[in-house]
């Protein structure tokens, strides 16, 4: 017994050595586990005391407000922190999707190239879409170069946001020709002009048998970007959706928008660029900013008090495009906003083509604070 309690001082030492060496393991085994835990170690520096990742420790709706704030990408990649993060980024309430590296050079690189971007665009939205487990979103913003190709994708993504009473939505494509845009389903806009079930898109259809409620009874905000729309559809949906801003650039059958005695909640439009536009008329609105680009249109507007923010800009379209346009006249909003310069107070238009006319007199412009 005797014997087998001596040991050498050589043994002892390499012992030790050996113990001490096994340390930085273990430490690496217990900073592992605390990473899994959402807790991280000061290390000696603090006397070897650990403090919690504050962070981490908050409540789940605080970190799903603070990954609403980043692109859905890179709150997704959150996912990856620790256990406490790995499905935070589902519950999101604002899905922003933007591919800003490849948007830069898109148009430089070779057709196959682009559409191999595209597709890889349409399943990342499509995975998010399916995986999202909140129950509400304030906004869905797509935003890449996306035709009527993808439609299929598009409606779904559409109708992924009603179910989730969206708030803010926003589809800004871009296209090389008009021709090739997406066209919004109009049946979810309450729009449905001679069309029975059967006739209905796939997906509009199966909403109809799933119960869901058509419309966007939370919309506030609607941008479409190279998104067809009819008049009659943007109509509808100011007319019975508490809907506070639409903008609608390069659609190209919209001819014309009249809108008539629409709720309260509606104080600004915009409309550019959009080629077929004939005539715009509002009356009995609330509305404070209008914002026109594009052609010249029958411009009407009636019992607008508010009204006190505009922007026109007429342009002459060369070649059919309106990235070879230039702005031809200064006069329009004064002839055609008569009733109403005298109560505007900021007024923007685009001169750097003008003409300058010396005969023309301009009118007497009292509230105007900005120009």
């Amino acid at each position: 017994m005797m014997k087998n309690r001596g040991c050498r001082t050589s043994q002892f030492l390499s012992s030790k050595k050996h113990e001490k060496r096994s340390k930085p393991k273990e430490k690496e085994n217990l900073g592992k586990k605390q990473r899994d835990k959402g807790e991280f170690s000061s290390g000696d520096r603090n006397g070897g005391v650990s403090y919690g990742d504050r962070i981490s420790d908050l409540p789940d709706d605080i970190l799903v407000s603070i990954l609403s704030c980043l692109l859905l990408k890179e709150a997704a990649a959150t996912s990856v922190l620790s256990r406490r993060w790995r499905d935070l980024w589902a519950s999101v309430m604002s899905l922003n999707f933007e591919d800003e590296n490849n948007s830069r050079d898109f148009k430089e690189v070779k057709p196959n190239i682009q559409h191999r971007q595209r597709r890889s665009f349409v399943s990342l939205v499509d995975a998010a879409v399916k995986q999202h487990t909140g129950l509400t979103i304030e906004r869905f913003r797509a935003c890449f170069f996306l035709d009527h190709r993808f439609a299929r994708s598009i409606d779904e993504w559409i109708e992924f946001a009603v179910k989730k009473r969206v708030q803010i939505l926003e589809l800004e494509f871009s296209t090389a020709n008009y021709k090739d845009n997406y066209t919004f389903p109009h049946e979810l806009l309450g729009l449905a002009k001679g069309s029975t079930q059967k006739d209905l898109h796939p997906v509009i259809s199966s909403m109809h048998s799933s119960g869901c409620c058509l419309g966007f009874k939370s919309l506030k905000v609607l941008n479409l970007r190279h998104v067809n729309v009819a008049g009659e559809a943007l109509e509808n949906l100011l007319m019975n959706c508490p809907v506070e801003r639409l903008s609608v650039v390069a659609a190209k059958n919209l001819v014309d928008l009249r809108v008539v005695s629409p709720p309260i909640t509606w104080k600004y439009l915009a409309i550019e660029k959009c080629l077929d536009l004939k005539t715009i008329e509002i009356c009995n609105a609330d509305i404070v900013s209008f914002t026109y680009i594009g052609v010249g249109i029958d411009l009407v507007l009636s019992n607008v008090p508010l009204l006190t923010e505009v922007s026109i800009t007429e342009l002459e379209i060369r070649s059919n495009d309106f990235y070879n346009s230039i702005a031809i006249s200064v006069e329009l909003p004064f002839t055609q906003l008569s009733c109403y310069l005298s109560q505007l107070k900021c007024l923007t238009m685009d001169i750097s083509e003008v003409v300058y006319n010396q005969d023309y007199v301009f009118p007497m412009l009292a509230n105007l604070k900005c120009l």
